[in-house]
């Protein structure tokens, strides 16, 4: 008997990125997202979805059974950064391309080397 789980490979954040289940020359398939059915999607790998988080699941149908996998939720990694900054009078801080220097709450999004967003909080006081 197979294992039916889903299975992910290569980067989340990047177009290497797929899900996989057994190759069977006995099944076909057909995968689903959210529920609903991906036209077209009928072979034992998906990918093109690293850009579409959500709850992704494949049927499976052989000449004796009809298999559904259990989901895997597609999350799309990123990275978060606290900063809090102290600024006199006068002072500058650059932050997102721009000089700062009255206090306030800032954000900038930024993409890591693995290529998913990378956010900062900052907060001048």
């Amino acid at each position: 008997q197979f294992d039916y789980r889903i299975k992910s490979a290569g980067n989340p954040c990047s177009g290497d990125f797929n899900l996989s289940v057994v190759d069977a020359d006995t099944m076909t398939y057909q995968w689903y997202k959210d529920g609903i059915a991906l036209v077209g999607e009928t072979g034992p790998s998906l990918s093109g979805i690293q850009d579409a988080p959500g709850d992704y699941q494949v049927r499976m149908l052989g000449p004796n059974s009809c298999r559904i996998s259990p989901v895997f939720k597609h999350k799309i990694p990123s990275f978060t950064t606290f900063v809090d900054t102290l600024i006199c009078r006068d002072e500058v801080v650059f932050f997102n391309q721009t000089n700062l220097s009255s206090p306030g709450e800032y954000v900038d999004t930024l993409q890591s080397f693995a290529g998913c967003d990378s956010i900062v909080y900052l907060r001048l006081a």
